[in-house]
């Protein structure tokens, strides 16, 4: 959210309040306790899943060095 610039200032909790007044704002749902546990597992199993990526892609710029025409999937990667 910008905050409102009043005398050259941030005046973020004023800004706040005058964000929140307004009839066009919209306000989110909390979520349950269940929901934040599968948006963390979520979240740890898409970054597990770019760090396989980066590793693969690490092993094979390597083996592509040291072996030029040899192709790698991502079995033969490990």
């Amino acid at each position: 959210m910008k905050t409102f610039v009043k005398r050259q200032k941030n005046d973020v909790a004023e800004s706040i309040v005058k964000a929140a007044s307004r009839p066009t704002m919209r306000f989110v749902a909390l979520k349950s306790e269940d929901q934040q546990a599968r948006a963390m597992l979520f979240r740890t199993r898409q970054m597990f899943i770019g760090q396989r990526t980066q590793t693969i892609n690490a092993r094979r710029r390597c083996a592509k060095a040291s072996h030029p025409g040899q192709t790698l999937g991502r079995r033969s990667c490990g």
